[in-house]
Order: structure tokens, then C-alpha cells, then sequence
């Protein structure tokens, strides 16, 4: 939270409200699951994930 409010001081931007509107636009953008999880760092869980 330091290094967001040195960016802004607009007491409604949290961590995870961006994180949140990044998967949004990343659903809206047809982007597949696998690399969402890659670009929001989550861990990857399934055998089937593993490359």
C-alpha cells in the first residue's frame, strides 16, 4: 500500500481493487485462464498446468 499511495492519494484505490479490475479486463479480453493466472501471479495448480 506504501508504493500505491506514493502514486495516489485517492483513498478509495486499494491493492485489491486494481488487481481485481486487471482480471476484469483481462476476462473481457477473451485472455485463456492459464495465462491469466500467470500475468496476476497465482500459483498454477493442476497437473495438467504444468510447462
Amino acid at each position: 500500500m506504501k508504493q500505491l499511495r506514493a502514486i495516489t492519494k485517492d483513498p478509495r484505490h486499494f491493492v485489491y481493487s486494481l488487481r481485481q479490475n486487471m482480471k476484469d479486463l483481462l476476462v473481457s479480453a477473451g485472455v485463456p485462464q492459464r495465462e491469466e493466472n500467470r500475468i496476476l501471479g497465482h500459483a498454477l495448480g493442476d497437473l495438467g498446468d504444468r510447462v
